[in-house]
């Protein structure tokens, strides 16, 4: 199955392309003009050409519905929604949480947290023990980090507040691993089941109101 997979979502751009017998990855950062997710067409293009594809070649799209940037999120929905649907694709949506916990090299569960602002912190469990991604008290990240029961993964200000409580996490913004491998390896498995993958499913995920102010009324 050919598969393409987009992460607009964290602190770096991640497109991947592959199937059986070829894997492709690149990762773009933001530069002083534009945000990364300004580059996912032009990275597709250039990597569907490099394998003398179309998108209509294409099996599969997948893509990091959030928590995260919420621009990066909007442009990242965008282009997997319009793509699965003008093509026919199978779409799947992965949480970057769930992105995260691939970084875990342990045995033990992972527990991924990162910043939710306004005092709590998104957390999700994964392995033998699950939590779904939600958004919970500084205080209760801080309790299940400590637990220590779980391989912890966080972004940089979730990282620094733990080590100011005496504990430490793998920051994954220091991470040179490769998240859009990860996307991609996830998603690959989940299209092995026989969920449906329709496009009109695919929705961000918003744990909390997106940061977009209303109107005054008059």
């Amino acid at each position: 199955m050919k598969l393409l997979t987009i992460d607009s979502t964290l602190n770096k751009l991640y497109i991947a392309l592959g199937d059986g017998s070829f894997f492709e990855s690149k990762i773009i950062m933001s530069d002083e003009t534009k945000y990364h997710s300004a580059y996912i067409a032009s990275n597709i293009a250039q990597l569907l050409k490099k394998y003398n594809l179309e998108v209509k070649n294409i099996d599969a799209v997948a893509v990091n519905i959030g928590p995260g940037s919420f621009t990066g999120i909007r442009v990242g929905m965008t282009v997997a929604r319009v793509l699965a649907q003008a093509h026919n694709l199978k779409a799947v949506g992965i949480s970057s949480l769930e992105v995260l916990s691939a970084l875990n090299n342990s045995e033990i569960p992972s527990l991924v947290l990162m910043d939710a602002r306004k005092g709590k912190a998104y957390a999700g469990i994964f392995g033998e023990e699950q939590l779904e991604p939600c958004a919970v008290e500084l205080e209760k990240a801080l309790e299940l980090a400590k637990s220590g029961k779980y391989f912890v993964i966080a972004d940089k200000n979730m990282t620094k507040l733990l080590q100011e409580n005496d504990f430490e996490a793998l920051n994954y913004e220091e991470s040179q691993e490769d998240l859009g491998k990860c996307l991609f390896e996830i998603a690959n498995l989940k299209l092995k089941s026989n969920d449906d993958f329709n496009w009109a499913k695919l929705k961000p995920l918003y744990i909390q109101p997106p940061p977009i102010s209303m109107p005054k009324k008059k």
